[in-house]
Parts: C-alpha cells; sequence; structure tokens
C-alpha cells in the first residue's frame, strides 16, 4: 500500500518489485495506490491486482502480510484490528521508509510505532532519522535497494574503453547535461532515462548495453549486481567513480544519494572524470560482482524478512500486543486521528497529482534538449509500466496473500 503509482520513480518500483518476487514465489498479491495512473498497471493477471485505494474498501481478513509506504498505515490501521477481532490473528505489518527527509516518508504519530511488527528502511542514513522520530532500534532494518536476481546474469562484460554510458536521472544537473553533451562529441554513446528522456523502466537488457552508468539511488544496486561500472553524481553531487570499498561504503550509507560528499563539478571536470576514472571504476565493478554475489540481493533479503516476520507473527507477546491495541479505545481515538490528517494531505494531493500530469504531459511533448544526444525514440508520456509477473513455483498456494 503506497501514496503514489504514477510515474517511474524510486518507491514505485521498490515496490513493484516486491510485489512481482511475491507474486512469482506463489503469493496473491494486492497492490494499492491512492495517486494511481492506468498506465502504470499491469494487464490482468490472475492473483495480481492493482488498484485505487479507497478507504474501508480492503479485506484483511485473508491478508498474511501487509506492506505499506507513506504512512498508508495511519489510513488502514482501524481496518487492519478490527479483521484480526474475530480470528485473534492478525497480518504481519511491514513498514518502510526510503528518505531521511522526505516529510511523506517520515512514519505517522502513532499507529506504526505501536503496530508495525518490522521497519524497514534504505540506508543507514534513514536509520538514523527514523530513531529520532522515535522508531526503536529493535524493529529497524536495512533493506539497501537490492536488485533482482534478473541482473546478476548480466552479459556480455563491459568493454575495456568507455563506448556506451547510459545517464539514469529524474533530476539531472546543469553540470551533468553539460558533460554529456561534451561526452557525446567525443565519441561516447550516450543513452537517458528520466522524466526529460527515455520514460521506461530499466531493464537487464537495457543495462547491459551499456559499459558504465551515471546515476544515484536505487539504479547503483542494478549496475553493481551487474558488474557495471557506476559513477555516482547527480542534484546533490556526489563522489564519482565507485572504484574502492572504502567509497563504495561511504556512498551506501548515504543510499548512493550524493550526499556522502555533496562535492560538485564543473562540466568540464565532470566530463573529464568520467573519461580518465571509467578503467579503474570497471574493474571494481567486476570484482564487485565477482568477489559479493549476495551482496544487494532482492531475493535473499525478501526471504530474510519473511522469516523473521513469519516467526514474530505466532509469538504470544505479538498476538496480546494487537489485542490490546485493537481494543484501546484512547489508542482508537489516535488513529482515528492520523487517518483524518492523512487524508486531508492526500485529498491536497490528488488535485495536485492531476494538474501535474497534464503538465507534465505538455513539458515533455516540448522537450527537445535530449535531441543532442543519442536516443532511439523521442520522450513520451503517460508511460506505461512493465511489469514481470511469471510464477515461479509449481504449487500456487492461494490462501497466502499480501497487500503491498
Amino acid at each position: 500500500m503506497t501514496n503514489q503509482f504514477h510515474q517511474l520513480a524510486g518507491s514505485e518500483i521498490v515496490l513493484a518489485e516486491i510485489a512481482e518476487w511475491l507474486f512469482g514465489e506463489g503469493w496473491t498479491v494486492e497492490f494499492y495506490a491512492v495517486l494511481l495512473d492506468e498506465s502504470m498497471c499491469p494487464d490482468r493477471v490472475d492473483g495480481f491486482r492493482v488498484a485505487e485505494f479507497q478507504p474501508g474498501t480492503v479485506d484483511f481478513s485473508k491478508a498474511d502480510l501487509v506492506i505499506c509506504l507513506h504512512q498508508m498505515v495511519g489510513m488502514i490501521s482501524e481496518d487492519l484490528l478490527d479483521a484480526g477481532l474475530a480470528s485473534d490473528s492478525w497480518p504481519a505489518l511491514l513498514c518502510m521508509h526510503l528518505s531521511a527527509f522526505h516529510p511523506l516518508e517520515a512514519p505517522g504519530p502513532f499507529a506504526e510505532q505501536r503496530l508495525a511488527d518490522l521497519i524497514l528502511t534504505n540506508s543507514p542514513e534513514t536509520t538514523v532519522a527514523m530513531r529520532e522520530f522515535g522508531l526503536e532500534d529493535d524493529r529497524l532494518r536495512v533493506f539497501p535497494n537490492p536488485a533482482p536476481e534478473s541482473f546478476a546474469a548480466a552479459t556480455p562484460a563491459p568493454s575495456r574503453k568507455l563506448k556506451r554510458l547510459l545517464l539514469v536521472s529524474n533530476h539531472p544537473p546543469e553540470e551533468v547535461t553539460e558533460a554529456i553533451s561534451m561526452l557525446a562529441e567525443s565519441g561516447v554513446e550516450v543513452s537517458f532515462l528520466g522524466f526529460e528522456g527515455q520514460q521506461r523502466r530499466l531493464t537487464p537488457e537495457l543495462l547491459v548495453e551499456h559499459d558504465a552508468v551515471l546515476t544515484i539511488g536505487k539504479t547503483v544496486q542494478y549496475a553493481l549486481r551487474a558488474g557495471r561500472a557506476v559513477m555516482c553524481y547527480d542534484c546533490f553531487g556526489g563522489c564519482g567513480w565507485l572504484h574502492d570499498a572504502q567509497i563504495m561504503d561511504k556512498a551506501e550509507w548515504y543510499n548512493f544519494s550524493g550526499r556522502d560528499s555533496r562535492q560538485r563539478r564543473s562540466a568540464d571536470a565532470l566530463c573529464k572524470e568520467i573519461l580518465d576514472g571509467y578503467e579503474a571504476a570497471r574493474d571494481f565493478a567486476l570484482k564487485m560482482q565477482a568477489d559479493f554475489p549476495e551482496r544487494f540481493r532482492l531475493e535473499a533479503g525478501i526471504r530474510k524478512i519473511l522469516r523473521e516476520l513469519s516467526d514474530m507473527k505466532n509469538s504470544p507477546d505479538r498476538t496480546l500486543r494487537f489485542r490490546k491495541a485493537s481494543k484501546d479505545v484512547e489508542f482508537r481515538k489516535q488513529i482515528r486521528l492520523e487517518r483524518t490528517l492523512t487524508s486531508m494531505y492526500r485529498d491536497h494531493a490528488r488535485i495536485s497529482f492531476a494538474d501535474t500530469r497534464d503538465k507534465t504531459a505538455r513539458k515533455l511533448r516540448k522537450q527537445a534538449r535530449v535531441n543532442r544526444w543519442t536516443f532511439r525514440e523521442p520522450p513520451t508520456y503517460p508511460i506505461k509500466m512493465s511489469w514481470n509477473l511469471q510464477r515461479r513455483t509449481e504449487t500456487v498456494d492461494v490462501a497466502r496473500s499480501a497487500a503491498p
């Protein structure tokens, strides 16, 4: 369950990949978003549903797991408690936070602190921020934007000399766009994924067409799992090429956001650094892929979380905690207040969403500067989200369900 699912951005892709993996393992998945663009929805598939969230319409009585982003736990907590009263059993509740500073990524005032079984953050930086909001260490886990298994099979190996560079960014600063133009003039073929470039989901097939990636955030893990060199730089600046373990570990602490150094460069300096530092970064990426194949594995991360949740779910202490919360009159008042407060924001966001969608469409139709670079197609909007919905198990237990 999430606030928005209407563009190819971080939280949308994180949740989509978890939902895809669960579906592949035989789970029945219901995926709800307050702000939903139909272009992001998959074609009809049995056992997988994407729908607009409407308060009071989700049946939690059959769910084994509920995953919430963007303070959605405050919207559904009373329905969740009521659903478990009859059977004296409540689904596992997993909350996620993907930013240390975005207001919507902060926890709500009441529901999450009392009800969440586990709380995932995307980096130690975000974990520190969640502690400052009062969330307890014993429930916090780092889930570092791991990449799906398909990226590990990337072939062929990248070229010894930089020939093709992939820029992935929804907010490239001016020095990056200028540097990319310089690179193109130097003979490096450049592709651009993002709001002002190609709006499409990054796939292993697209990634392996390139030798290196210029990006921040979640795309870094894709590239490293695929053995591609990473230039970590964007709107916050950044450390540049990931070419040794010390630099990478520091960048990872900040979710590869560039906030580890906040070092900005001129376009000339950036272009030179990209050309001169590629080979060392390439060798480091291939070494990482060979020596640490377990790092950034989505499938391993989810399995670990599910095992821990399974152990918790059947404990007497947890049952007692939910039983008390369900019958606590004062807590009921608190979560109703939280639901009202978050609903006010979401009503405003619905209006902004419609307006922004129209403005984005107009902007992309007029967008011309990308034509200076190498693209197979012009920018398009709205995008059609591609999904990987394939069962990996022989038997599907339809009683298991997840409501991400």
